[in-house]
């Protein structure tokens, strides 16, 4: 995002809202998904204006749109751990929020675990029935069945192999296409097929599955802590999700995977704070632990691609990958 774009949508905000802001630090994310920008007014007031990509083939969930109406759905219920929207542009794009303050955690304790077991129950228990949860839809890549995640990790494997395949082949891609080749189809196939033959069972046929409102981009890098409390942002592919793919992406996400005893915590205590769904979503959490790793192991991989093209860093994905023997199914 260029500069100059910036700034002409600060003079916007400046003539909308009268706050007199001017650009305080630039590109803070570093990310490809949208671009912020720290803006501070004349009494030093701090604010955060998100940027997102014009709808096109990387956006075709409207990722501008699912924050939008999460962040209004969240404040509706008096939310406090969240940024507040001070206003926004659908047609271009941007949003302009409250800034978080605080650190990102380096770790997490219990004190944490409770903390984002209470953001959750508070999500998904409106206080007054005329808090409509209509605008938010499923979030992005939500199981909705057993086939849904199936589908998601065949397009997956797909679509690496189908970039690998036009890629030179160095020392680094010969390692990824040989994993994708040799190993993958087979582990994906035993896993894929476990899976399909519980799609007839009871805790795959309730009333549970995939009812929970998730902010679905969840782990470490996604939360600031400031005065012992939490505070989550990021939320453009929020939405209904099932509360086992919202478990298994804490427990594994690449910034910070669980160790075994934490994902024991962890899972005690969403399974007491989230009270709107009885606990059927354990016995999912048996059926997609291991696809739900591989699911982040090609993420891995793919962003690898965007990163280092043929240069990419192998021993990035091939460590993550072995920490698959950590979500073992002693933890239940």
């Amino acid at each position: 995002m260029g500069l100059k774009t910036v700034n002409q949508i600060i003079q916007s905000l400046n003539d909308q809202t009268g706050l007199d802001l001017n650009l305080s630090k630039s590109n803070l994310t570093g990310g490809v998904n949208n671009s912020l920008y720290q803006l501070i007014d004349s009494r030093s007031g701090k604010y955060a204006l998100k940027i997102y990509p014009q709808k096109g083939a990387d956006d075709l969930r409207r990722r501008h749109d699912a924050e939008i109406n999460f962040l209004q759905y969240y404040a509706a219920l008096g939310g406090k751990y969240t940024p507040n929207i001070i206003c926004y542009n659908i047609k271009n794009k941007w949003t302009l929020m409250s800034w978080l303050y605080g650190t990102k955690p380096k770790e997490l304790k219990m004190t944490d675990f409770d903390a984002i077991g209470s953001f959750m129950h508070e999500l998904n228990s409106p206080r007054d029935n005329s808090i409509k949860t209509n605008q938010l839809k499923l979030a992005a890549d939500a199981i909705t069945s057993c086939q849904t995640l199936a589908n998601d990790i065949y397009k997956r494997i797909y679509k690496l192999n189908d970039e690998l395949s036009r890629m030179e082949r160095t020392k680094s891609t010969a390692c990824l296409y040989n994993w994708l080749q040799q190993e993958i189809p087979s582990y994906a196939s035993k896993n894929i097929s476990k899976l399909l033959e519980k799609a007839d069972s009871s805790h795959w046929n309730d009333s549970s599955l995939c009812s929970i409102i998730s902010p679905s981009d969840v782990g470490i890098h996604n939360i600031k802590k400031h005065i012992n409390n939490l505070y989550f942002y990021d939320f453009e592919y929020a939405g209904y999700d099932d509360l086992s793919k919202f478990f298994c992406d804490w427990i594994m996400q690449p910034h910070y995977v669980f160790s075994l005893q934490q994902q024991a915590s962890f899972m005690q205590i969403i399974d007491k704070q989230i009270t709107q769904v009885n606990n059927s979503w354990i016995q999912r959490v048996q059926d997609i632990i291991n696809l739900n790793h591989l699911k982040w192991t090609l993420i891995i991989a793919k962003n690898e691609i965007k990163k280092g093209g043929n240069n990419l860093n192998w021993k990035k994905i091939d460590d993550y990958w072995q920490v698959r023997n950590l979500f073992k199914k002693s933890l239940f």
